[in-house]
């Protein structure tokens, strides 16, 4: 059928084409009419009956009639298809148009911005300034469901957080939808004004907790507050939480404000300022369609807003440092301008001193702080800004510096609280747990602070780097001498301390007496003052020859600048700390055994002119030397490098008592010198290992005093025979000395 009807289609003459087949036949026909034309009005001139072609019209008018009454309904609907099918054409032609307003809705809804941008334009640029009534009803309604996406798109890109990407979108959107002004800058300014009122909520927030907190207004600053804008919008871009966390209690309130505002800062001034520069740049326009010359001069004008950019920035810089200064230096905040101090607002110090729990945080605090700069660097920021961000991380380490290093020199000056005088074996002998307590504190103070002082990063000058260095020395000075000034105090000063808390403590004279015997009471497994003596004696040995070398090896292997001064000083105040605690044992021990000597040898009772031979040592000098040997095994369990030097020196005491002593015997006796020289015999040949120079010489002139009889042929062999009965008597005894 389709074939047949194609070739009828072929076959069907146009109109044009049947006149010029038939043009003969039409001429034919003319001819023919005229000449019957002409014929009847002859006829009708001759005859009065009237024309003979009245009847012949009357019958073409009555076929014409009745042929109208059969195809009426025919034309009418071939006319009714005619404007059908003229509209449907139009419809077709121009879908794209009438179509607009349920794509634009539709895409709207399934978030299509880029192709509701690109039919917009489109739109405009086919229908733009048309006349068709129907056209121009369209254009209208497209152009109203694009008014209120520009308006729901200016709250989208108001609204906060949100990302660079979305933001770089909706500016394009706005921009290729022919938005009025200046989307790309006023998103700007919206987002450093939404940056300002985060800081300013921040703060809001930790002051009203520090004002509930603290119950009145101390330390309150009288500032009115002309910033308060920032009530009622998200506390952060990113998710809106606040600083005060229950796992965050452990934390000192002022270290939870200084983190969560560089928190702050460092989540959303980097995006600010890639908008920024991408809007100066003009690379935000890149690849989009200007469509009016007003957004074409706009885009012209870009770069001049530079300097309004930069000003914006620094002034945020600007708050979060005075916010930071104020808060870790509340004796700077008046001496900030007027409007700077108008522009913190309402301000109480957090008053929380070095002393507490916030040198542990510090570190942690200068950290971000750093890390917040070294990211404001990578992103090229103006020098004013960087120099504004390098003042408070230095300003913020040097804090940490004197904070740690007090933090740990008030450990060591309370180490004497920790000292439970229990004795660990090492090389040179035996060491309570404070050396090895003091050496872990510098450690870590040393390690923690390196980052801090040491390694000096992108944005920080040098200068200021090289004085935290040189400061760090006195420091670390300060630190080592204060652990001298602990050991002192245990050696002289604890107990008299402890005794006098306690009477003070009693609150009548009944408690007064029980607390007298308590102190008098001694825990049998608590140390004596001696062994006390000598157990910081090997303390400061040991850290003499071990401690404070590996001290100054992780100074200076950390990066801490080199100083001998540090060594000589430490050195010499252990030295002058080991004089006198060396002393201090020395006379403790010397004590009881010049009493022995002073009432064995006294003169007024001591028979010097005993004419008998002693038949073996006399009592007293085996009890000097038994307390020697007491001394030799208190000294050697806990220090047996201590050994000679404290028996020498003893010896040296002993033997100046011995020669005084005799010195003042007017005359000897041959039998009393013989008797004498024994005894000190007795005393040096057991003692010879400890001899030094200075008790040499004193047996030495002893011997003289006593003459020539000691030496004589007639009592040398009974000297002999009693030194010998003496040794052997007390051979185990004595077998110490001889070890």
């Amino acid at each position: 059928m389709e074939h047949l009807e194609g070739e009828v289609e072929k076959r069907a003459p146009g109109t044009t084409g049947f006149i010029k087949r038939n043009l003969g036949n039409f001429i034919q026909c003319f001819d023919t009419l005229s000449d019957v034309n002409g014929l009847l009005i002859r006829t009708d001139s001759q005859q009065e009956a009237g024309s003979i072609t009245d009847k012949l019209e009357q019958v073409l008018q009555e076929t014409s009639t009745e042929g109208e009454k059969i195809f009426d309904s025919v034309l009418s609907c071939k006319r009714r298809a005619d404007v059908t099918r003229n509209a449907l054409n139009v419809l077709q032609r121009y879908r794209f148009l009438f179509n607009l307003p349920k794509t634009i809705e539709m895409n709207i809804k399934n978030g299509e911005y880029e192709i509701v941008a690109n039919d917009f334009a489109r739109a405009r640029s086919l229908f733009d300034g048309t006349k068709v009534e129907v056209f121009k009803q369209v254009l209208l309604q497209v152009e109203s469901q694009v008014a209120d996406f520009r308006k729901d798109l200016m709250k989208k890109l108001y609204a906060l957080p949100s990302t660079l990407a979305t933001q770089k979108k909706t500016i394009k959107y706005l921009l290729e939808l022919d938005c009025e002004g200046d989307p790309a800058w006023d998103c700007i300014t919206n987002m450093c004004k939404g940056i300002v009122r985060l800081l300013q909520s921040s703060k809001d927030e930790f002051q009203s907790q520090l004002k509930s907190s603290t119950g009145d207004s101390s330390g309150l600053l009288n500032v009115s507050s002309e910033l308060n804008e920032s009530k009622g919008h998200n506390r952060s871009f990113s998710d809106g939480s606040t600083g005060w966390k229950g796992g965050d209690q452990g934390r000192p309130k002022s270290i939870l404000f200084v983190e969560e505002l560089t928190g702050l800062i460092s989540e959303n001034l980097p995006d600010l300022w890639k908008l920024g520069q991408t809007y100066l740049n003009k690379t935000l326009f890149q690849g989009v369609t200007l469509m009016s010359e007003e957004q074409q001069r706009m885009a012209e004008a870009c770069p001049l807003r530079r300097n309004d950019f930069e000003e914006m920035v620094y002034k945020i810089i600007e708050l979060y440092s005075d916010m930071v200064h104020a808060t870790f230096f509340p004796n700077e905040f008046e001496s900030l301008p007027e409007a700077r101090q108008k522009s913190l607002g309402h301000w109480i110090n957090f008053n929380e001193s070095l002393q507490d729990s916030l040198a542990a945080w510090l570190p942690l605090c200068v950290r971000q702080i750093r890390s917040c700069l070294s990211s404001f660097v990578s992103l090229s920021l103006p020098q004013d800004v960087l120099s504004c961000c390098s003042r408070i991380a230095i300003s913020m380490r040097g804090l940490c510096a004197e904070a740690l290093f007090t933090h740990g020199t008030e450990d060591i000056a309370s180490l004497h609280e920790r000292e439970d005088w229990r004795v660990q074996a090492e090389d040179s002998g035996c060491i309570t747990s404070l050396p090895l307590l003091f050496e872990n504190i510098v450690v870590e103070v040393l390690i923690t602070l390196k980052e801090v002082i040491i390694e000096n990063q992108p944005g920080e000058p040098a200068d200021c780097n090289n004085q935290l260095k040189l400061k760090s020395i006195s420091y670390f000075q300060s630190m080592l001498r204060k652990f001298v000034d602990t050991l002192e105090y245990l050696g002289f000063q604890q107990e008299e301390d402890l005794h006098t808390e306690m009477i003070m403590k009693a609150g009548s004279r009944e408690h007064l007496d029980g607390s007298s015997e308590a102190i008098n009471e001694e825990d049998p497994s608590s140390p004596s003052d001696d062994q006390r003596l000598m157990m910081l004696l090997s303390n400061c040995l040991y850290v003499r020859a071990q401690v404070v070398p590996r001290l100054l090896d992780c100074f200076r292997s950390h990066g801490y600048p080199p100083s001998k001064e540090v060594d000589s000083v430490v050195m010499e105040d252990l030295h002058k700390l080991d004089q006198k605690l060396f002393n201090a044992y020395i006379n403790k021990k010397v004590e009881p055994v010049e009493e022995i000597l002073q009432e064995s040898l006294d003169i007024d009772t001591f028979d010097y002119d005993r004419s008998a031979l002693a038949k073996e040592v006399p009592g007293y000098v085996q009890e000097v030397l038994l307390n020697l040997v007491l001394v030799h095994h208190e000294v050697y369990s806990i220090s047996p490098v201590s050994v000679q030097r404290v028996l020498c020196s003893i010896l040296e005491c002993i033997s100046n008592t011995l020669y005084h002593r005799l010195f003042e015997v007017a005359e000897f006796t041959d039998i009393a010198a013989v008797n004498t020289h024994v005894e000190l015999s007795a005393i040096e040949s057991v003692l010879q290992p400890y001899l030094s120079k200075e008790s040499y010489r004193n047996f030495k002139l002893a011997n003289q005093l006593l003459g020539k009889a000691p030496i004589a042929s007639a009592y040398s062999q009974f000297v002999k025979q009693i030194l010998d009965k003496f040794r052997k008597k007390t051979e185990l005894q004595l077998k110490c000395f001889s070890i």
